[in-house]
């Protein structure tokens, strides 16, 4: 990269300045992490848009790992986003002190940080993209945290002055494990993902059954929850919200991540009445560019001790959108869904098909 290049996406580009990191420590910006050294004080030409930032204290404790903790930020054209080194805590934290942010952000722009400053990894950029492709500033505030950290860390207790209820906790690991004993972790900040909802009262035989076999329904009912019912406007949050769940589950090893991932991509697998919706055409595009860019990334392991779950899945996905169906009329969308069909096929080596052998709708009859 030349310097005139360079300096042009220094000035356009975001900036996340870290003050007190310490040398030997972790740090990561989305698909990329270091460790650091005396002069690191940030990362700078920072896309604008959603990114992952993870930090871990150097291992002091001989475990061969230092629990990590995860902020999710967004930053803006130019914007500075300045975060602080909790020595006590071993963490990352956004500062707090607005008029303190405002002078360090003059700084940055007076190029007074540029030494100590990392150019963000330009070349992985567009993987992140393809991940965070529909993820928007809004639905993210929806999930995270309430003080935007969590993570195998017992940061997350200062974090938080509520560490109860469902959906805490991270996928466990035996690495994991043998650090928590020396870093003390504590309970993990909440992330605030979209419940699924149950059969809605009153519902017949046949429309339960419809309820569990086509995830329609409740992706329609989790929509108008997420944007007031506007049906694809809310579709289109929670493809944002599935992609969510999975950089978290995939850099951040949170374990409410996963499972709220698995819920959602089940869901939008079997959901016949959504995808066969004229409506919803272009959501399911971006549902299909989404789960692709997951395929891509899946970790090895994943893909050989749950490889039960995906294969049912992509089949159950070929089973609703094969010919005849609605969307062969609309060319571009069969396009997308046999091009996203022959590239599940190839990373997971096939999947099931259910043909003719699917369960049967049957409602009770009417009594005399």
């Amino acid at each position: 990269m030349d310097n005139a290049t360079a300096l042009q996406l220094t000035r356009t580009g975001g900036t996340l300045l870290v003050l007190g990191f310490p040398a030997g420590a972790t740090f990561g910006v989305d698909m990329k992490s270091w460790t650091t050294g005396d002069r690191f004080q940030g990362v700078k030409m920072v896309p604008h848009g959603v990114h992952v930032v993870t930090s871990s204290a150097a291992d002091t404790h001989g475990t061969g790992l230092a629990a990590a903790a995860t902020l999710l930020v967004t930053v803006g054209p130019g914007e500075v986003v300045v975060l602080e080194w909790e020595a006590e805590h071993e963490c990352l934290m956004h500062l707090a002190d607005e008029d303190a942010v405002a002078r360090y952000a003059d700084g940055v722009k007076r190029m007074e940080f540029d030494n100590g400053l990392a150019p963000y990894p330009l070349d992985t950029y567009p993987q992140w993209r393809a991940l965070t492709a529909s993820i928007t500033p809004e639905g993210l505030e929806r999930v995270r945290p309430v003080e935007k950290v969590f993570g195998d860390h017992r940061c997350a207790a200062i974090a938080s002055s509520t560490l109860t209820g469902d959906g805490t906790g991270t996928v466990p690991h035996a690495a994991v494990d043998a650090a928590a004993s020396a870093t003390q972790q504590l309970a993990v900040e909440k992330l605030f993902f979209t419940p699924a909802p149950g059969v809605p009262p009153g519902a017949t035989g046949a429309e339960i059954t419809q309820w569990h076999m086509d995830g329609s329904g409740k992706l329609r009912a989790m929509a108008r929850r997420c944007s007031s019912g506007d049906v694809p406007g809310g579709l289109r949050m929670l493809v944002g919200e599935l992609q969510v769940a999975f950089v978290l589950f995939l850099i951040g090893q949170n374990y409410t991540a996963f499972e709220q991932w698995k819920t959602l991509l089940g869901l939008f697998m079997t959901a016949q009445d959504v995808v066969e919706d004229e409506a919803c055409h272009a959501v399911t595009k971006a549902l299909l560019d989404a789960v692709t860019a997951h395929l891509t990334h899946l970790p090895e392991e994943f893909t050989v001790s749950e490889n039960a779950l995906l294969p049912s899945l992509m089949g159950a996905f070929h089973d609703i959108t094969a010919s005849p169906s609605p969307i062969d009329e609309q060319p571009s969308l069969r396009d997308a869904v046999d091009a996203f069909l022959a590239a599940a096929a190839q990373t997971l080596g096939g999947f099931e098909q259910d043909g003719d052998d699917g369960p049967m709708v049957l409602d009770a009859p009417d009594e005399d």
